[in-house]
Protein backbone atom coordinates (compact mmCIF):
# COMPACT_ATOMS: atom_id res chain seq x y z
CA UNK A 1 0.00 0.00 0.00
CA UNK A 2 2.83 2.55 0.97
CA UNK A 3 4.55 1.82 -2.33
CA UNK A 4 1.34 2.11 -4.58
CA UNK A 5 1.20 5.85 -2.61
CA UNK A 6 4.63 6.83 -3.32
CA UNK A 7 4.24 6.23 -7.02
CA UNK A 8 1.01 7.81 -7.02
CA UNK A 9 2.82 11.31 -5.10
CA UNK A 10 5.67 10.52 -7.50
CA UNK A 11 3.60 10.46 -10.87
CA UNK A 12 1.89 13.74 -9.61
CA UNK A 13 4.68 15.26 -9.11
CA UNK A 14 5.80 14.21 -12.62
CA UNK A 15 3.09 14.93 -14.11
CA UNK A 16 2.82 18.62 -12.56
CA UNK A 17 6.21 19.27 -14.00
CA UNK A 18 5.59 18.16 -17.19
CA UNK A 19 2.08 20.30 -17.33
CA UNK A 20 4.39 23.56 -16.15
CA UNK A 21 6.97 22.74 -19.03
CA UNK A 22 4.66 22.33 -21.40
CA UNK A 23 2.73 25.66 -20.17
CA UNK A 24 6.00 27.38 -20.23
CA UNK A 25 6.81 26.22 -23.73
CA UNK A 26 3.29 26.92 -24.89
CA UNK A 27 3.62 30.39 -23.14
CA UNK A 28 6.83 31.54 -24.58
CA UNK A 29 7.00 33.57 -27.64
CA UNK A 30 3.54 33.46 -27.66
CA UNK A 31 1.07 36.93 -27.50
CA UNK A 32 -1.71 37.35 -25.40
CA UNK A 33 -4.01 39.65 -26.89
CA UNK A 34 -6.56 42.12 -25.69
CA UNK A 35 -9.77 43.55 -26.30
CA UNK A 36 -10.62 45.72 -29.17
CA UNK A 37 -10.75 48.90 -27.01
CA UNK A 38 -8.15 48.45 -24.21
CA UNK A 39 -6.52 51.46 -23.90
CA UNK A 40 -2.79 51.47 -22.60
CA UNK A 41 -2.74 55.44 -21.06
CA UNK A 42 -4.32 58.72 -21.45
CA UNK A 43 -3.79 60.94 -24.15
CA UNK A 44 -2.64 63.86 -22.06
CA UNK A 45 0.03 61.69 -20.50
CA UNK A 46 1.28 60.44 -23.59
CA UNK A 47 1.71 64.23 -24.75
CA UNK A 48 3.16 65.09 -21.93
CA UNK A 49 6.14 62.14 -22.48
CA UNK A 50 4.02 58.90 -20.94
CA UNK A 51 6.03 59.36 -17.67
CA UNK A 52 3.37 57.75 -15.84
CA UNK A 53 0.96 54.72 -16.79
CA UNK A 54 -2.11 53.36 -14.48
CA UNK A 55 -3.73 50.41 -15.12
CA UNK A 56 -5.86 47.51 -12.58
CA UNK A 57 -4.83 49.51 -9.38
CA UNK A 58 -1.09 49.67 -10.61
CA UNK A 59 1.13 53.08 -11.38
CA UNK A 60 4.13 52.37 -13.71
CA UNK A 61 6.37 54.78 -13.99
CA UNK A 62 10.03 56.76 -14.96
CA UNK A 63 12.11 56.55 -11.62
CA UNK A 64 14.20 59.40 -12.41
CA UNK A 65 15.85 59.26 -9.38
CA UNK A 66 16.26 55.85 -10.16
CA UNK A 67 18.15 57.12 -13.38
CA UNK A 68 14.97 56.98 -15.20
CA UNK A 69 14.13 52.84 -14.92
CA UNK A 70 10.88 51.32 -14.91
CA UNK A 71 9.39 51.36 -11.44
CA UNK A 72 5.68 49.97 -9.97
CA UNK A 73 3.94 51.40 -7.09
CA UNK A 74 0.31 51.01 -6.12
CA UNK A 75 -2.22 53.41 -6.62
CA UNK A 76 -1.95 55.80 -4.02
CA UNK A 77 1.52 56.64 -4.92
CA UNK A 78 3.36 53.29 -2.39
CA UNK A 79 4.58 49.80 -2.20
CA UNK A 80 7.67 50.64 -4.70
CA UNK A 81 9.05 47.88 -6.70
CA UNK A 82 11.23 48.02 -9.66
CA UNK A 83 10.28 46.44 -12.99
CA UNK A 84 13.07 47.06 -15.34
CA UNK A 85 16.62 48.87 -15.43
CA UNK A 86 15.48 49.83 -18.82
CA UNK A 87 15.10 53.57 -19.02
CA UNK A 88 11.32 53.79 -19.93
CA UNK A 89 9.29 56.87 -21.52
CA UNK A 90 5.48 56.49 -23.62
CA UNK A 91 4.98 53.64 -21.22
CA UNK A 92 1.91 51.73 -21.92
CA UNK A 93 0.02 48.82 -20.11
CA UNK A 94 -2.35 46.47 -20.60
CA UNK A 95 -3.22 43.40 -18.34
CA UNK A 96 -0.14 40.91 -19.45
CA UNK A 97 2.59 43.59 -20.70
CA UNK A 98 4.15 47.07 -20.60
CA UNK A 99 5.09 48.90 -24.19
CA UNK A 100 7.61 51.73 -23.80
CA UNK A 101 10.33 53.47 -25.80
CA UNK A 102 14.16 52.90 -24.30
CA UNK A 103 14.58 56.26 -23.80
CA UNK A 104 18.11 57.73 -22.51
CA UNK A 105 16.84 61.28 -21.88
CA UNK A 106 13.57 62.49 -21.53
CA UNK A 107 14.24 66.05 -19.50
CA UNK A 108 13.26 67.85 -23.20
CA UNK A 109 10.93 66.27 -25.23
CA UNK A 110 10.93 69.06 -28.21
CA UNK A 111 7.33 69.55 -30.41
CA UNK A 112 6.73 67.43 -32.91
CA UNK A 113 10.26 65.88 -33.21
CA UNK A 114 11.30 62.24 -32.40
CA UNK A 115 13.69 61.93 -29.13
CA UNK A 116 16.69 60.64 -31.04
CA UNK A 117 18.16 59.27 -28.47
CA UNK A 118 15.35 56.86 -27.54
CA UNK A 119 16.22 53.45 -29.15
CA UNK A 120 13.27 51.80 -30.32
CA UNK A 121 9.71 50.33 -29.21
CA UNK A 122 9.41 47.60 -26.19
CA UNK A 123 7.34 45.05 -24.28
CA UNK A 124 8.09 43.14 -21.46
CA UNK A 125 5.35 41.44 -19.08
CA UNK A 126 4.89 43.33 -15.65
CA UNK A 127 7.22 41.41 -14.33
CA UNK A 128 9.88 42.74 -16.04
CA UNK A 129 10.46 39.81 -18.23
CA UNK A 130 10.23 38.28 -21.36
CA UNK A 131 11.64 41.83 -23.29
CA UNK A 132 10.91 41.60 -27.23
CA UNK A 133 11.70 44.46 -29.17
CA UNK A 134 8.68 45.44 -31.67
CA UNK A 135 10.98 48.13 -33.16
CA UNK A 136 14.47 49.00 -33.25
CA UNK A 137 13.94 52.88 -34.32
CA UNK A 138 14.03 56.27 -32.73
CA UNK A 139 10.50 56.27 -31.73
CA UNK A 140 7.76 58.58 -29.60
CA UNK A 141 4.42 59.19 -28.88
CA UNK A 142 3.41 55.74 -28.43
CA UNK A 143 -0.30 55.00 -28.13
CA UNK A 144 -1.54 51.62 -27.34
CA UNK A 145 -4.99 50.70 -28.40
CA UNK A 146 -6.83 47.15 -28.37
CA UNK A 147 -3.81 44.83 -30.30
CA UNK A 148 -2.21 47.88 -31.99
CA UNK A 149 0.79 50.02 -31.59
CA UNK A 150 0.86 53.38 -32.95
CA UNK A 151 3.69 55.96 -32.52
CA UNK A 152 5.97 58.28 -34.27
CA UNK A 153 9.04 56.18 -35.96
CA UNK A 154 12.07 57.75 -37.48
CA UNK A 155 14.48 55.98 -40.26
CA UNK A 156 17.39 57.32 -42.56
CA UNK A 157 15.05 56.53 -45.45
CA UNK A 158 11.74 57.83 -44.61
CA UNK A 159 12.05 60.46 -42.21
CA UNK A 160 9.79 60.30 -39.55
CA UNK A 161 6.29 58.76 -39.95
CA UNK A 162 3.36 57.50 -37.82
CA UNK A 163 3.53 54.18 -37.67
CA UNK A 164 1.44 51.09 -36.57
CA UNK A 165 2.41 47.19 -35.18
CA UNK A 166 0.90 44.59 -33.58
CA UNK A 167 1.90 44.05 -29.86
CA UNK A 168 3.35 41.02 -31.10
CA UNK A 169 5.88 43.32 -33.51
CA UNK A 170 4.59 41.71 -36.64
CA UNK A 171 1.98 43.61 -38.95
CA UNK A 172 4.08 46.87 -39.15
CA UNK A 173 3.01 49.35 -41.92
CA UNK A 174 3.47 52.94 -42.26
CA UNK A 175 0.20 55.35 -41.88
CA UNK A 176 1.30 58.55 -42.88
CA UNK A 177 4.61 59.63 -44.47
CA UNK A 178 4.19 63.05 -42.86
CA UNK A 179 5.37 63.99 -38.98
CA UNK A 180 1.66 63.02 -37.30
CA UNK A 181 0.80 62.44 -33.58
CA UNK A 182 -1.85 59.93 -32.92
CA UNK A 183 -4.64 61.16 -30.55
CA UNK A 184 -7.16 58.40 -30.28
CA UNK A 185 -8.74 55.67 -32.13
CA UNK A 186 -13.10 55.53 -32.14
CA UNK A 187 -14.87 53.69 -34.29
CA UNK A 188 -11.82 51.81 -35.99
CA UNK A 189 -10.77 55.13 -37.04
CA UNK A 190 -7.59 57.06 -35.80
CA UNK A 191 -7.48 60.56 -34.91
CA UNK A 192 -4.36 62.33 -35.17
CA UNK A 193 -2.73 65.40 -35.81
CA UNK A 194 -0.46 66.25 -38.88
CA UNK A 195 2.09 68.42 -37.50
CA UNK A 196 4.43 69.31 -40.25
CA UNK A 197 1.67 70.13 -42.52
CA UNK A 198 -1.92 71.45 -42.02
CA UNK A 199 -1.67 70.56 -38.28
CA UNK A 200 -5.62 69.69 -38.74
CA UNK A 201 -7.24 66.73 -37.01
CA UNK A 202 -7.21 63.55 -39.73
CA UNK A 203 -9.25 60.68 -39.38
CA UNK A 204 -7.37 57.35 -40.70
CA UNK A 205 -9.99 54.31 -41.77
CA UNK A 206 -8.10 51.64 -40.30
CA UNK A 207 -9.60 49.12 -42.84
CA UNK A 208 -9.27 51.30 -46.14
CA UNK A 209 -6.45 53.25 -44.84
CA UNK A 210 -7.71 56.26 -46.28
CA UNK A 211 -7.36 59.61 -44.12
CA UNK A 212 -9.15 63.11 -44.85
CA UNK A 213 -8.90 66.41 -42.84
CA UNK A 214 -11.48 66.06 -40.15
CA UNK A 215 -11.46 69.04 -37.67
CA UNK A 216 -9.67 72.36 -39.54
CA UNK A 217 -7.07 74.79 -37.67
CA UNK A 218 -3.62 74.61 -36.18
CA UNK A 219 -4.34 72.25 -33.61
CA UNK A 220 -2.02 70.55 -31.28
CA UNK A 221 -2.78 68.46 -28.27
CA UNK A 222 -6.05 67.49 -29.02
CA UNK A 223 -7.78 65.42 -26.08
CA UNK A 224 -11.23 63.72 -26.73
CA UNK A 225 -13.05 63.87 -23.38
CA UNK A 226 -17.23 63.88 -22.95
CA UNK A 227 -18.57 66.20 -25.44
CA UNK A 228 -16.09 68.19 -26.16
CA UNK A 229 -12.18 68.45 -27.85
CA UNK A 230 -9.91 70.35 -26.22
CA UNK A 231 -6.76 71.58 -27.83
CA UNK A 232 -3.57 74.33 -27.93
CA UNK A 233 -4.94 76.72 -30.92
CA UNK A 234 -1.45 77.46 -32.27
CA UNK A 235 -3.05 80.50 -34.39
CA UNK A 236 -4.85 82.26 -31.22
CA UNK A 237 -1.39 82.57 -29.35
CA UNK A 238 -1.63 78.76 -28.15
CA UNK A 239 -4.59 79.67 -26.12
CA UNK A 240 -6.84 77.03 -24.84
CA UNK A 241 -9.63 76.13 -27.11
CA UNK A 242 -12.70 73.43 -27.03
CA UNK A 243 -15.43 72.30 -30.09
CA UNK A 244 -17.94 69.77 -29.63
CA UNK A 245 -17.47 66.69 -31.73
CA UNK A 246 -19.23 67.23 -34.45
CA UNK A 247 -16.38 70.73 -34.92
CA UNK A 248 -19.15 73.31 -33.93
CA UNK A 249 -19.35 75.80 -30.80
CA UNK A 250 -15.00 76.96 -31.23
CA UNK A 251 -14.22 78.96 -28.08
CA UNK A 252 -11.55 79.67 -25.77
CA UNK A 253 -11.25 77.97 -22.47
CA UNK A 254 -8.03 79.58 -21.12
CA UNK A 255 -6.68 82.80 -22.33
CA UNK A 256 -2.77 82.63 -21.52
CA UNK A 257 -0.42 81.15 -23.83
CA UNK A 258 0.04 77.72 -22.84
CA UNK A 259 3.01 74.83 -23.56
CA UNK A 260 1.46 72.22 -22.37
CA UNK A 261 -1.69 70.96 -20.35
CA UNK A 262 -3.76 67.53 -19.47
CA UNK A 263 -7.09 66.84 -17.87
CA UNK A 264 -8.02 64.95 -15.08
CA UNK A 265 -9.93 61.17 -15.53
CA UNK A 266 -13.09 62.54 -14.22
CA UNK A 267 -13.16 65.38 -16.57
CA UNK A 268 -13.00 67.99 -13.68
CA UNK A 269 -9.40 70.32 -13.76
CA UNK A 270 -7.58 71.31 -16.69
CA UNK A 271 -4.16 71.32 -15.36
CA UNK A 272 -1.88 73.76 -17.61
CA UNK A 273 1.41 75.35 -18.13
CA UNK A 274 1.24 79.23 -18.83
CA UNK A 275 4.37 80.55 -20.47
CA UNK A 276 4.42 83.85 -21.85
CA UNK A 277 8.15 84.88 -20.46
CA UNK A 278 6.34 87.55 -17.70
CA UNK A 279 4.52 85.17 -14.98
CA UNK A 280 5.32 81.38 -15.85
CA UNK A 281 2.93 79.28 -13.98
CA UNK A 282 1.53 76.05 -13.52
CA UNK A 283 -2.41 76.40 -12.91
CA UNK A 284 -5.67 74.86 -12.40
CA UNK A 285 -9.10 75.55 -14.01
CA UNK A 286 -12.38 73.69 -13.26
CA UNK A 287 -14.06 72.72 -16.09
CA UNK A 288 -17.39 72.51 -13.77
CA UNK A 289 -16.94 76.29 -11.86
CA UNK A 290 -14.85 77.90 -13.77
CA UNK A 291 -12.71 78.65 -11.22
CA UNK A 292 -9.23 79.19 -11.94
CA UNK A 293 -6.51 79.06 -9.77
CA UNK A 294 -2.61 79.15 -9.73
CA UNK A 295 -0.97 76.33 -8.14
CA UNK A 296 2.96 77.40 -8.40
CA UNK A 297 4.39 80.20 -9.88
CA UNK A 298 7.72 79.27 -12.19
CA UNK A 299 8.39 76.59 -15.33
CA UNK A 300 7.05 73.29 -15.07
CA UNK A 301 6.16 70.89 -17.65
CA UNK A 302 5.54 66.95 -18.48
CA UNK A 303 1.38 66.83 -16.44
CA UNK A 304 0.35 63.60 -15.91
CA UNK A 305 -2.75 62.34 -14.63
CA UNK A 306 -3.53 59.66 -12.64
CA UNK A 307 -6.81 58.46 -10.73
CA UNK A 308 -6.18 60.13 -7.69
CA UNK A 309 -2.68 62.06 -8.40
CA UNK A 310 -1.41 64.62 -10.48
CA UNK A 311 2.22 64.95 -11.38
CA UNK A 312 4.04 67.78 -13.18
CA UNK A 313 8.29 68.35 -13.36
CA UNK A 314 10.46 71.38 -12.54
CA UNK A 315 12.21 72.23 -16.29
CA UNK A 316 14.96 73.90 -13.93
CA UNK A 317 16.04 70.78 -11.56
CA UNK A 318 14.02 68.08 -12.71
CA UNK A 319 12.10 67.58 -9.41
CA UNK A 320 8.68 65.86 -9.71
CA UNK A 321 5.90 66.90 -7.62
CA UNK A 322 2.69 65.10 -6.87
CA UNK A 323 -0.80 66.62 -5.68
CA UNK A 324 -4.32 64.85 -5.37
CA UNK A 325 -6.70 64.94 -7.94
CA UNK A 326 -9.71 65.91 -5.75
CA UNK A 327 -9.26 70.06 -5.57
CA UNK A 328 -6.92 70.55 -2.30
CA UNK A 329 -3.73 72.30 -3.44
CA UNK A 330 -1.41 70.65 -1.42
CA UNK A 331 1.80 70.08 -3.22
CA UNK A 332 4.75 67.78 -2.28
CA UNK A 333 7.91 66.47 -3.46
CA UNK A 334 7.60 63.29 -5.57
CA UNK A 335 10.46 61.16 -3.64
CA UNK A 336 10.23 57.18 -4.84
CA UNK A 337 13.32 55.22 -3.79
CA UNK A 338 16.19 53.83 -5.77
CA UNK A 339 15.87 50.76 -4.79
CA UNK A 340 19.21 49.68 -6.32
CA UNK A 341 20.64 52.27 -3.57
CA UNK A 342 19.51 50.72 -0.81
CA UNK A 343 21.44 48.94 1.90
CA UNK A 344 20.85 45.16 1.86
CA UNK A 345 19.24 43.77 4.63
CA UNK A 346 21.01 41.47 6.71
Amino acid sequence: MLKIIRNMVAFLVIATILAFAGLTYFSSGRSFTNKDDVTGNTIGNIYNGGLFSEQDGNIYFRNDIAGGKLYRMDAYATAFSKVSDDTAAFINADDNYLYYVRAKDTEEIEDDLPMFRNTGVYRVNHLGKDLKAISTEPSSYLMLYGNYLYFQRYDVSQGTVLYRSHINGKQGRVLDKDTAIPAVVDNNTLYYTDTSKDKNIHGLDLSSFTSHALYDGSIKYPIFTGDYIYYINLEDKSNIYRRKLDGSNDEPVIKDKVSTYNITKDGRYLIYQVTDGKKNRICRYNLQTLENETLKKGNFNQIHVTEHYIFFKDMDNQKTYIMLTDGSSEITTFSPPDLDALPEQE
